[in-house]
């Protein structure tokens, strides 16, 4: 029989390094094993953490709400741009499948275009109203 694991939650204390390692690309199977403790810790510690959709869509929204000189049409396509790639990096990120790979492609494509876009948007604004 193997080792016993500890499958209780994580301290708080250890929080921030959890949420480090996520964010540096490490899986929660990774991380609990050098921790000792369950996957189902670290997967809890990173639900706590993860903004919802709402909550992301919310910070991007009021963010390209306040681009002085960008359309307002163009904000919410860049919104909904990185929204979307977002989304389908998380989605490559809980399974990096080639399908899915695919689609971050095309996830990045738009959020390229849509800043573009923008960019565009922001030169012609300043270019009318002159030096």
């Amino acid at each position: 029989m193997g080792a016993a694991r500890k499958t209780d939650a994580l301290p708080a204390s250890a929080w921030p390094k959890v949420l480090q390692r996520h964010l540096r690309g490490e899986r929660a199977g990774a991380i609990a094993r050098d921790l000792g403790c369950s996957t189902a810790a670290i997967t809890g510690v990173l639900r706590r953490f993860r903004p919802t959709l709402g909550e992301l869509a919310a910070g991007i929204a009021g963010a390209s709400n306040r681009l002085a000189g960008v359309d307002e049409t163009l904000a919410a396509r860049l919104t909904g741009a990185m929204i979307g790639f977002l989304e389908t990096l998380n989605a490559v990120r809980r399974q990096p499948t080639q399908a899915a790979i695919a689609e971050l492609r095309e996830a990045s494509d738009q959020l390229m275009r849509a800043i573009a876009r923008v960019r565009l948007d922001i030169e012609r604004s300043s270019q009318s109203r002159g030096p």
